[in-house]
């Protein structure tokens, strides 16, 4: 499992809404989580894009 960073006011949102039962923030966490899960897919389909463009494609005759 990989390990993603929050940035520390967000982290501290999440504290407040979840130990002080507080929904001051919630908007704004679920704002600020949907960017970081954005941002984790962009990167994901980045990596995949570069992974399959450097593995030689099997199919082709002249990578047999």
């Amino acid at each position: 499992m990989k390990n993603i960073q929050i940035p520390y006011d967000l982290f501290m949102k999440l504290i407040t809404y979840f130990f002080a039962d507080s929904d001051e923030y919630t908007d704004e966490i679920k704002d600020e989580l949907q960017e970081k899960l954005d941002s984790i897919v962009r990167r994901d389909k980045y990596a995949e894009r570069l992974k399959s463009k450097n593995q030689p494609h099997s199919n082709n005759p002249i990578y047999a």
